[in-house]
């Protein structure tokens, strides 16, 4: 997690899962950044590519 110190905060997630009758196992990694106005999640953007979430915050380079 990085604070961006401009109100977003940068998160990396990954999910994982097992289907309940098929067994399969899925999983999804994401990168989320959420826009924080006071005290309150104002914004949340989600990207499965790191990288694109990277150049939104600014970070990519």
């Amino acid at each position: 997690m990085r604070d961006r110190g401009d109100g977003r905060v940068l998160f990396g997630a990954s999910h994982h899962g097992r289907g309940r009758g098929s067994g399969i196992e899925v999983g999804a990694e994401n990168t989320y950044i959420y826009t924080v106005r006071d005290g309150l999640v104002a914004r949340m953007e989600l990207y499965s590519e790191s990288e694109k979430a990277l150049a939104a915050a600014g970070l990519s380079g």
